[in-house]
């Protein structure tokens, strides 16, 4: 382990000497949707940082925003006649809010898989992790079109199930890119780069995650034998 760790990391100080010339936005969410790997070997090499609290932030801000509109409206919840600017207030406050307790996981979150990588042997910096954790939650974007759903057709039983394959599909992906982004970023094989992402979100998945794909699967056979 040490002596790939040290191969790679030498690798990567090459690579970075060699190739520093940033990618653009566009060049890195093209890349991390559709060439993971080749793309995490570039952050590694030159961590992105301004552009991963961009993406990240834009993510987070979209589905905030449906996320809000989904709750006035799934609860019927009226807002006084002529209260627009009540709304907008109220609105700006729930997205800044829920974005400073998102960018609180973030840092909170990579401190945690930086110190598991650490003791798994890995070799990395914060700096790149904190990249690849914040760029690792794009796919999280097309939680947006999975609350419009909601939006227009409301809480229907084909829907829920619907929408709930769609956010574990969402979440394979996310935990699919952390963990090429940390194999990459610690030099890890893939069985080590999974505990380091795993372990941690461990509790989470059996928790909140596991029953709710249980149900989802009571749904769909429910529906069927109906």
């Amino acid at each position: 382990m040490e002596e790939n760790a040290a191969s790679c990391f030498h690798f990567n100080q090459e690579a970075s000497l060699e190739d520093t010339q940033p990618m653009g936005v566009l060049e890195l969410i093209y890349g991390i949707l559709f060439d993971p790997a080749d793309t995490f070997k570039k952050v590694a090499e030159a961590p992105p940082l301004g552009l991963s609290v961009l993406i990240f932030s834009l993510v987070n801000i979209t589905v905030i925003f449906m996320s809000f509109l989904n709750f006035f409206h799934l609860l019927n919840i009226n807002l006084p006649a002529g209260s627009a600017n009540l709304t907008l207030a109220i609105m700006l406050l729930v997205v800044f809010l829920g974005l400073i307790v998102k960018l609180c996981n973030w840092l909170l979150s990579t401190s945690v898989f930086h110190l598991l990588a650490e003791l798994l042997g890995g070799r990395g910096s914060v700096k790149g992790l904190l990249a690849i954790v914040g760029l690792s939650y794009l796919p999280f974007i097309f939680l947006a079109p999975v609350e419009l759903l909601l939006l227009i057709w409301g809480l229907k039983s084909i829907v829920v199930v619907i929408v709930m394959i769609l956010n574990f599909l969402i979440f394979i992906w996310w935990l699919a890119l952390m963990v090429l982004g940390v194999r990459q970023e610690y030099c890890f094989s893939a069985g080590s780069a999974l505990a380091a992402v795993f372990l941690p979100i461990s509790p989470f998945i059996f928790l909140l995650i596991l029953p709710a794909f249980l149900i989802t699967i009571a749904v769909i056979l429910i529906s069927i034998c109906s």
